[in-house]
């Protein structure tokens, strides 16, 4: 203390106006200070720590006191020459406004609270010695404003710790300036909490990507911001590792340019997950297509959207792999843009599982290739919707069909089947028929068979059929029919 506040003080100015029963206030208003506190050069050891046991007790109204002791001080009193200890030990501080902090070592700096720290200027902080930020607390540090932190030096930033980086809070990421960013060691960028990255700009990103983008945690990573990908460059995205790619969201991932599409390796775009794939738009896939659906997972092929499949050529589709093919069930097939099934090769098509044939819509079953109807098993044949129904297989693809295909039909196909698909069955197709199902024909398919069925179908069949459907027999179909055949039928 270099100040005698005994001397300097005149104290009974400090007293409010409003206060207006003095009398029990002595001339000197000094001798209210307690005998036992000696004389001392230390404002802080001479004034009790509660400014209001000067006043006497039958003064009542103090509501004018400050709050704050500091406050009773003179302005011409210069608190920069007070030490930052007696100020903290004494009064209830509100900032370290105007306190000089470039002499301060450790033991003095580490008493002030987290919320103290926040009062430090940009001024202030720019002038605390190294010794400071190599051994500030992270509860500290994480209370200095972005303003102030962007004061920090250059060559101040190797001297982060790790315990201090683990803790910086995401708005203080603002008060890094892309240099000095471009400081940072990569074992102290990836300290660095993964939230804050989601408050990192495109600026401050550009700044580091070269560098750093490598070596980014997949949390780090998860956290930045969609729009941050839109200026991406082909050689950021080779940066990108397989297992940081996995972290990519799919407002990320839609956000880079399609024109970059065809930087992502195989592998990186096998590791990301199906729902970020399925995010996928026409032109970014189709930049990617000719090299990658050879190579696709069946969960990504499985998420693309409508949009993007109707995209797919023949020739993409055909490069497409056996494992994505056996996998594809029911529901997947149902919803295959009608493109695609004409893309199908014999290969291709004898992939699928027999199960999954009955999601081929019935409508779609004609822009399936003539040459995979020419080679269908019966248990192909026998899993297809409806192939003989009004909107089924028209003449030409069902007279491809190879015949013993044909002893794969079911009681629902005959059921739907048509007088005009039956029709065009030949004499070979309709002998592989099963005689199981030839009670299921309907009155009108039995009543349109003619001589030749009837020179056709064999004793077994015939004889599956039921009176009603005997009933509907044509004149020309029993006329023609050998003696056994009637003694079956009658």
């Amino acid at each position: 203390m270099t100040a005698d506040y005994r001397a300097l003080l005149d104290l009974t100015t400090l007293i409010p106006e409003n206060i207006t029963d003095t009398g029990s206030i002595p001339d000197n208003i000094t001798d209210l200070i307690p005998d036992s506190i000696p004389d001392s050069d230390s404002i802080t050891d001479s004034i009790p720590d509660n400014i209001t046991d000067l006043i006497p007790e039958n003064i009542t109204d103090t509501g004018s006191l400050p709050d704050n002791i500091t406050d009773l001080i003179p302005e011409n009193i210069d608190l920069s020459t007070i030490s930052l200890p007696e100020l903290l030990s004494k009064g209830d501080l509100n900032d370290l406004s105007g306190i000089d902090l470039s002499n301060i070592d450790f033991t003095d700096f580490k008493q002030i609270s987290p919320e103290l720290i926040s009062s430090i200027s940009p001024d202030q902080f720019a002038n605390i010695p190294d010794e400071i930020i190599k051994k500030i607390k992270p509860s500290q540090f994480s209370n200095i404003t972005p303003e102030s932190l962007s004061s920090l030096q250059a060559s101040q930033i190797e001297l982060l710790s790790k315990k201090v980086l683990k803790n910086m809070a995401p708005n203080q990421i603002a008060g890094l300036t892309p240099a000095l960013l471009q400081e940072f060691s990569g074992k102290q960028f990836k300290s660095l909490p993964g939230d804050i990255f989601s408050d990192l700009s495109a600026e401050q990103f550009s700044a580091i990507a070269d560098t750093y983008l490598s070596s980014i945690k997949p949390s780090q990573f998860a956290s930045l911001d969609p729009e941050i990908f839109e200026s991406f460059t082909e050689s950021q995205i080779n940066m990108i590792t397989t297992s940081t790619v996995k972290k990519l969201s799919p407002e990320q991932f839609e956000s880079i340019p399609a024109d970059l599409f065809n930087a992502f390796s195989n592998k990186q775009l096998s590791r990301l997950s199906s729902d970020t794939f399925a995010s996928i738009s026409t032109e970014q896939f189709e930049n990617i297509a000719e090299t990658y659906l050879s190579k696709i997972p069946f969960s990504q092929f499985n998420s693309l959207p409508s949009d993007v499949l109707k995209k797919i050529t023949d020739d993409q589709f055909k490069s497409i792999s056996k494992k994505v093919l056996k996998k594809l069930d029911e529901s997947d097939l149902s919803e295959l843009p009608k493109t695609l099934f004409d893309a199908f090769t014999v290969k291709q098509f004898n992939q699928l599982s027999t199960d999954a044939l009955t999601g081929i819509p019935t409508k779609f079953l004609n822009k399936i290739s003539l040459d995979i109807f020419e080679k269908l098993s019966p248990q192909q044949f026998g899993h297809l919707a409806k192939p003989l129904s009004d909107k089924g297989l028209n003449d030409e693809i069902i007279q491809s069909v190879q015949a013993r295909a044909l002893a794969g039909m079911t009681p629902e196909q005959a059921k739907s089947a048509t007088p005009g698909s039956c029709g065009a069955l030949s004499p070979a197709q309709k002998q592989h028929i099963p005689a199981d199902v030839f009670s299921k024909f309907s009155p009108n398919v039995v009543s349109s068979w003619d001589e030749e069925d009837a020179q056709t179908f064999s004793n077994e069949q015939l004889s599956s059929l039921t009176p009603s459907q005997v009933n509907s027999l044509s004149p020309e179909f029993l006329n023609s029919l050998r003696e056994d055949q009637a003694a079956v039928l009658f």
